[in-house]
């Protein structure tokens, strides 16, 4: 850094020139002007947390816009319905049953949102912000901002796109109903943060079983299909697929509706209407072709104007202007005060009673022993149950995901030997609970007894399982 400024010192003292010029301005023009009409019209600062990109794409395809819900409902089989945010405060459990009655009779609808919403017959949106320490998991090092792989038997439905970024994501929890055949296309890790959403659905599908109905996708990520975020990782093209197992082709409009409010098309907004039509201007049209004398006079005169003209003198001496007479005093204050701390502080440390106290190190106890001292051995041990089930099934699956360790047990249940035996049944039961311990968690206390006694079940599976 300072080798270049050395280099070009002029380059660099117009930098901090200038920025210290914003500065000033920033604090003597800081009173903001009423917004004009055009401004007010045409908000443009939140255009990367809005969905017209994704609103474009359904449009583009030829579909209508649809005013309201209500029109959507009269022809399912050629509507669709795409929910994004919040949802209306007055959305009751009738509503949720029109838009059931709707995906069965072929209609298509995607719910995204990372608001509490519970739709009876459809699932269960959590808040988040769903978290990992996992840095393989996290996106540019951020805890919150999750980068999580399409499922293996999702590739199919998501062609061509292996990853999905979040952004402060909650998670999904599909209803166990009959109607409604759920398929998991991207889940969380199950190390995740808060616990219950381990392994749940981030991005889910679901199909109705007969032929004639249709299906529903649920985003526990609203922004997941936002301007902003269209361009990391893969996230454009989970969009376009979304788009297209909406668009079916008997498919002729579609009602968005974005945080409780229909949109209109994304044509009628004012500013896709700012831009101007482009010239017609034929190709054949002459244009007059300035002399050769006459173009090198005027870029003489402009050289000429530039080099007698002292840009950097006219700024400085323009600004900064009608700066109050208070912010003189206001830096002279604090100049004085910070001269008088630093004498105070260097007054300080010259005495030797002002000096810190050597104080010899003494053994601690761990925060185990206090707590079995004060009589609370008998604590709730859920957390570490938890924590030694995941480490004990990673050990006998070399994997971290859930629906491993349950197709682990569910192939050694399947083995005709371990049926008979009574003993075997008890070994069957034990690796069920750990495996059910680790995949969800403990929901009730468990003290320290059942704690030893869930290490001895494990010691003993270890032994059996994974010596063998």
């Amino acid at each position: 850094m300072l080798q270049a400024m050395t280099a070009y010192p002029s380059r660099y003292l117009l930098f901090f020139l200038l920025v210290g010029w914003a500065l000033v301005a920033e604090e003597t023009y800081g009173q903001a002007a009423p917004p004009s009409a055009a401004s007010t019209a045409a908000p443009v600062s939140n255009w990367p947390f809005r969905h017209d990109m994704f609103q474009m794409l359904l449009e583009e395809r030829g579909l209508r816009v649809l005013p309201d819900l209500s029109q959507s409902y009269t022809s399912p089989r050629t509507s669709i319905v795409v929910i994004i945010g919040a949802l209306p405060r007055q959305f009751s459990n009738s509503d949720w049953q029109r838009l059931i009655d709707f995906v069965r009779h072929g209609g298509t609808l995607l719910v995204a949102s990372d608001s509490p919403v519970r739709g009876p017959g459809f699932g269960t949106f959590y808040v988040g912000p769903v978290k990992t320490l996992a840095a393989e998991n996290q996106y540019q090092g951020f805890d919150d901002c999750l980068k999580l792989p399409v499922r293996n038997d999702a590739t199919e439905t998501l062609a061509n796109a292996r990853y999905v970024v979040t952004n402060r994501s909650g998670w999904f929890e599909p209803n166990p109903v009959s109607w409604l055949n759920w398929q998991t296309l991207v889940d969380l890790p199950v190390d995740c943060q808060p616990g219950h959403a381990s392994a749940q659905p981030l991005l889910a599908i679901g199909r109705v079983g007969t032929q004639s109905g249709g299906l529903a996708i649920a985003a526990a990520d609203a922004s997941l299909l936002s301007n902003g975020m269209l361009w990391h990782e893969h996230n454009a093209v989970v969009a376009i697929r979304i788009a297209e197992l909406l668009c079916t082709p008997d498919k002729q409009q579609f009602v968005f509706l974005s945080d409780a409010r229909a949109l209109g098309s994304y044509r009628d907004r004012p500013e896709m209407q700012a831009a101007s039509p482009p010239l017609d201007i034929p190709d054949d049209l002459p244009l007059p072709q300035p002399e050769l004398d006459k173009a090198l006079r005027l870029a003489n005169a402009v050289i000429q104007e530039v080099e007698q003209t002292n840009l950097m003198n006219e700024a400085l001496a323009a600004h900064p202007r009608g700066i109050p007479r208070t912010r003189y005093y206001r830096a002279a204050i604090i100049g004085l005060g910070c001269v008088l701390l630093y004498f105070f502080l260097r007054f300080l440390f010259s005495q030797r009673q002002g000096r810190a106290i050597y104080v010899a190190p003494r053994p601690m106890q761990a925060a185990f022993q206090i707590r079995g001292r004060e009589g609370l051995a008998g604590g709730d041990f859920r957390n570490s149950a938890a924590y030694v089930a995941r480490e004990f099934c990673f050990e006998l699956t070399g994997s971290t995901r859930a629906a491993d360790w349950q197709e682990y047990l569910s192939r050694w249940v399947a083995d005709p030997a371990q049926r008979t035996d009574q003993r075997e049944l008890q070994v069957r039961n034990n690796l069920a609970r750990i495996i059910d311990i680790a995949s969800r968690g403990c929901h009730a206390p468990m003290t320290r007894i059942e704690f030893q006694m869930l290490g001895r079940s494990i010691q003993s599976l270890r032994q059996r399982l994974v010596a063998s």
